[in-house]
């Protein structure tokens, strides 16, 4: 059951690193969380951003995560509308620490209940907006995408900032 609620305008949350990450992978969760936030207030018009976000290491704290943060690399999940439901959390997998998309895609998921914009009915393609374009919104191209950064990814160097204040 994920714990996390939204104070104001910035989502708390619990996460659970369900292995014993050493200081380098949790300071490359950080990051991405941060870069995560900042894209969340640019999709939301200032509106939403993360606020607290508890970390919890070597498996503690599952059964209240709102995110499940994996060792392996893999293709991440979340529960549709999971935020303070019994049962729903992200699982988010560990190639995901340089892909702060893709963790905003899984929080569209899990905060706001937002279908993938990618699969129409029956799992046919579908495109939010038409036409070539595949990476018109968040819902859409994240999973293929995930605005990689890091020594890891393809985008350049990880650079660490705050969020700007609303």
């Amino acid at each position: 059951m994920g714990v996390g609620r939204l104070v104001g305008n910035r989502f708390n949350l619990v996460v659970s690193l369900r292995h014993n990450a050493d200081s380098p992978r949790l300071e490359e969760w950080r990051a991405a969380f941060e870069r995560a936030s900042a894209l969340l207030f640019d999709a939301t018009d200032g509106q939403h951003r993360f606020g607290t976000i508890y970390v919890c290491n070597n498996s503690s704290g599952g059964r209240n995560a709102d995110a499940w943060l994996l060792e392996p690399d893999g293709r991440s999940t979340s529960a549709v509308r999971g935020i303070r439901s019994e049962t729903g959390h992200m699982t988010l997998y560990g190639d995901e620490r340089f892909k702060p998309f893709i963790v905003i895609h899984e929080f569209g998921h899990y905060a706001y209940g937002v279908r993938d914009e990618y699969t129409g009915t029956g799992g046919t393609p579908a495109e939010c907006i038409g036409g070539s374009t595949g990476d018109a919104c968040i819902m859409e191209a994240a999973w293929t995408e995930g605005d990689r950064f890091g020594s890891n990814a393809t985008g350049g160097a990880l650079s660490l900032f705050h969020p700007r204040a609303a």
